[in-house]
């Protein structure tokens, strides 16, 4: 936005408010209401409506140095990055509510039987 205003020889708030608004508009198209109302100190954000709060998540992603096929194996790999993840968790004093496991095969054995993955999640109550 800076070069936008920059460009129409607008360089400090002092400019911007003695701007014709019609000009402005005309530039800027349908911003430029709020940011001429904003320079002169009026704001008509809606109090009363709840602010969304992006939701945190925490994971792990990690490349493995080869394909694990025994059923154990992958129980252990898995078990391991599900602790580290717990442990991030905890010290952010974070509370888990959805689960989510995303597996992608190597291209090697994607090739072998044309499947690269899957993924699944459930929701969970957050417990303490």
């Amino acid at each position: 936005m800076a070069k936008h205003l920059n460009r129409l020889q607008i360089h400090n708030m002092y400019e911007l408010v003695h701007t014709n608004p019609h000009f402005l508009k005309q530039n800027l198209g349908v911003i430029s209401s709020q940011i001429f109302a904003t320079s002169w100190g009026v704001d008509h954000s809606q109090l009363t409506e709840p602010i969304k709060t992006k939701e945190a998540s925490l994971g792990n992603s990690q490349v493995l140095p080869r394909d694990y096929l025994a059923q154990g194996e992958l129980e252990t790999v898995i078990k391991e990055i599900d602790e580290q993840v717990a442990a991030r968790l905890r010290h952010h004093h974070k509370l888990a509510g959805c689960l989510s496991l995303s597996i992608g095969f190597s291209y090697t054995a994607a090739e072998a039987d044309g499947r690269d993955g899957f993924h699944h999640a459930i929701r969970i109550g957050p417990t303490k």
